[in-house]
């Protein structure tokens, strides 16, 4: 399930509630649907085949509400947005150039999703820049957790946190809220999008990221064996010595994490495919990564937080909930963006509420869960909470409209 600020409880926007047409009226000109659910509305993007094929749809289908992410969120000169035009072209521009490599595959993505804007005929301009946007600054665009501070939280519960609760049964639940900078006109949460992908490459599954236009990295995801991830800013960046072309995009090391079928090769489908995948990855800033699963036997440890930044990473699992504020549970987890096991934990307070609430009942259902980040969720005129959802991994079906 998945809902935009504003969406009340109980009126949660689930993948099931989103009717698809049949594979015989697949439009021919991109593999790609696109349909909106609401109101309020709610879009939902489904994209097939190669890399290059799956971004050449995103572009064709999304290019408007991709070029009003840069034009009012990402580059331009007023406070809401990341950074001014000087500083993209004179510093962040460069530095990408010169700091970052990217897979080959993601190449192929950002310049499928430049062709399919080109394509739909949408204006490449951007005012401030003075030119025409390229598919480096796709690329560039999809490094933004990189270059900018997402605050966010989540919660999850499983086990005898969940049993009582007639829907979950003991199975994981996760709420979580991204926050971030919000553009001009709310550009960013207005975007949102749940994008499910499915790539043709042998080594690669289906999988859903929830998303905003232009933007194919994994802040938010899920694949099809329920194994998934939300990443949170930490506290600790390293960044004192990076070797040129040696930095991946941590939305992009994160999709290859749920993307590509067992990463650590032991038959099993589980968060150790995520930690494994990750190890060797090397990120600009700091974060701490909300790890899940189903909860059943094939996953006795449904749950962790990667700590990471460019130089090492923990894992940090329910025996280290006794690290003050000490959260009374084996079967609870609660992140903002304080390590607490990679490095000291500092104060917080909205990791405080969370605890307090589940140190006062460690039970947890959908509707509990989506109560207490709402009860930590942030909000201003140019930052706050964009995006909350719920990710409930033991329900996962598959979906029936996967081409």
């Amino acid at each position: 399930g998945f809902r935009i600020r504003g969406i009340p409880i109980g009126e949660q926007i689930y993948l099931d509630d989103i009717e698809l047409p049949d594979m015989t009226v697949q439009p021919s000109i991109c593999n790609g649907r696109l349909r909106t659910k609401g109101p309020p509305a709610q879009k939902y993007l489904q994209v097939w085949g190669s890399h290059y094929e799956m971004g050449y749809a995103h572009g064709f289908l999304l290019g408007e509400e991709a070029m009003a992410n840069l034009i009012r969120f990402a580059i331009g000169s007023t406070y809401l947005h990341m950074m001014t035009p000087i500083e993209y072209e004179y510093g962040i521009l460069p530095y990408f150039r010169l700091r970052f490599y990217i897979p080959q595959k993601y190449e192929d993505e950002a310049q499928g999703a430049y062709d399919g804007i080109v394509a739909k005929g949408v204006d490449l301009t951007h005012p401030e820049l003075g030119r025409d946007i390229t598919a480096e600054d796709i690329l560039c665009l999809n490094a933004v957790d990189d270059f900018g501070i997402f605050w966010c939280s989540s919660i999850s519960g499983w086990g005898e946190s969940t049993i009582n609760d007639d829907t979950l049964q003991a199975g994981m639940v996760i709420a979580r809220n991204l926050d971030f900078s919000t553009g001009q006109y709310t550009s960013l949460g207005n975007t949102s999008v749940i994008i499910a992908c499915s790539p043709d490459a042998s080594d690669e599954q289906d999988f859903i990221l929830v998303s905003m236009a232009g933007l194919f990295g994994c802040l938010s995801g899920i694949n099809k064996q329920g194994v998934g991830l939300c990443s949170n800013y930490g506290n600790h960046p390293d960044t004192a010595y990076i070797p040129s072309h040696s930095l991946v995009p941590l939305g992009l090391s994160c999709r290859y994490a749920i993307e590509t079928i067992d990463p650590d090769s032991n038959g099993i489908n589980d968060i150790f495919d995520i930690t494994h995948a990750m190890h060797d990855s090397t990120c600009l800033m700091s974060w701490d990564v909300h790890l899940f699963s189903p909860y059943d036997a094939l996953h006795p440890i449904p749950a962790g937080i990667l700590e990471i930044n460019n130089i090492g990473d923990s894992l940090r699992l329910v025996s280290d909930n006794s690290i003050p504020p000490a959260i009374n549970s084996d079967w609870n987890f609660c992140v903002t963006n304080h390590d607490r096991v990679y490095h000291p934990p500092e104060y917080c307070y909205r990791y405080q509420v969370m605890a307090d609430s589940l140190n006062n009942d460690f039970h947890l259902t959908t509707q509990r869960a989506i109560a207490i980040e709402n009860a930590v969720a942030n909000w201003s005129y140019f930052a706050g909470t964009v995006q909350s959802m719920v990710f409930r991994p033991n329900l996962i079906l598959e979906h029936p409209d996967w081409p």
